[in-house]
């Protein structure tokens, strides 16, 4: 009796029995017991007259379906026509479904490539061509945040700055939270010397993460341009105690010590630089400063000598030099 549909109990007999039970069979598949399963047969009897099953552990896909079966009037219950058409309906939204899962599954995959080899580029200083592989990206995904981002970062790579503007401006659109995209616009204000809307972001990305010792260093380095010099060595030393190895950071914070006269904390500075990135001429030049304004020309001549050999087109360097080779002779002969 747990097949038989309301009419039965009134002894009618139609072929909308058939679509009932089909319905119950299904239901009984997909959850291992019968919609109306009561062992009384009164019980049963009022069950399937007056109650609707418990649909909760059924799919979406097969409510429908199984409902329609179920229509306590016998008249509006589906028709195999009915059953017919309505699975078919299913089995198309379906296969509709999965092709297009499968199509943004190949999006995505082109996606990533299209990103990698713009990455690729971008760090073989290959700038516009990575940007021609953002730009497809972006078009084929224009709500990735990381894409902007990335070619923010080449078009100031190539001095295109309110282009990286836009581009870091977009990002933090789509990520308000986006650290790095608030520091990096920062230092592209900080290249066209805009410095208060430079700080304004450096404090934005420190604000989202505290421990991004490059906000710190960049922040101290903006400071260290509006003669802000106390600031500038507080940011540049908390840079230094977040990364411990930024040479960068040691080299800002020399530079704002200079600017204060402090000549032996600017060579400690410049000299632990150079010790964490021997290869950077402009810290050899600048120690080489340090040396002279003390008055001992021969160190001083020394990192003037050592910038023009990383760097032999360096025309401050070379100057530099000259004018410490003659205040050394004239030094001696005194």
């Amino acid at each position: 009796m747990g097949y038989a549909p309301p009419e039965a109990y009134d002894g009618n007999i139609s072929s909308a029995w058939d679509i009932w039970s089909l319905g119950i069979i299904i239901y009984q598949s997909l959850t291992g017991k019968l919609p109306f399963n009561s062992d009384r047969p009164l019980q049963l009897m009022q069950e399937v007259i007056s109650s609707n099953p418990d649909y909760s552990l059924i799919s979406d896909y097969w409510q429908e379906i199984i409902k329609g079966c179920l229509i306590k009037d016998d008249k509006k219950r589906f028709s195999t026509q009915d059953f017919g058409n309505k699975l078919r309906e299913k089995l198309d939204i379906k296969i509709n479904n999965i092709s297009n899962n499968i199509k943004n599954l190949k999006e995505e995959k082109d996606i990533d490539l299209l990103l990698k080899q713009a990455n690729s580029l971008r760090e073989s200083k290959q700038y516009r061509e990575a940007i021609n592989l953002y730009t497809k990206a972006i078009e084929l995904n224009p709500n990735n945040p990381t894409t902007y981002y990335n070619r923010g970062n080449a078009y100031n790579n190539l001095g295109e700055y309110e282009k990286a503007i836009a581009d870091y401006t977009k990002a933090i659109q789509l990520d308000p939270n986006y650290a790095t995209a608030y520091n990096n616009r920062g230092v592209v204000y900080g290249n066209l010397k805009d410095y208060i809307k430079a700080i304004i972001d450096y404090t934005k990305a420190i604000q989202l993460d505290p421990n991004c010792a490059s906000a710190y260093n960049n922040r101290g380095s903006a400071y260290n341009d509006l003669k802000e010099y106390q600031r500038a060595i507080s940011d540049c030393t908390k840079a230094i105690e977040l990364n411990p190895n930024s040479a960068t950071a040691y080299y800002n914070r020399g530079l704002t010590y200079g600017n204060l006269k402090e000549h032996e904390k600017e060579i400690a500075d410049y000299t632990k630089a150079i010790e964490l990135n021997p290869n950077d001429a402009n810290v050899y030049n600048n120690r080489g400063d340090s040396y002279y304004w003390l008055n001992e020309y021969d160190k001083a001549i020394s990192d003037y000598t050592k910038a023009i050999e990383l760097n032999p087109n360096f025309k401050l360097a070379k100057n530099n030099l000259k004018i410490a080779e003659k205040k050394a002779i004239k030094n001696k002969k005194v």
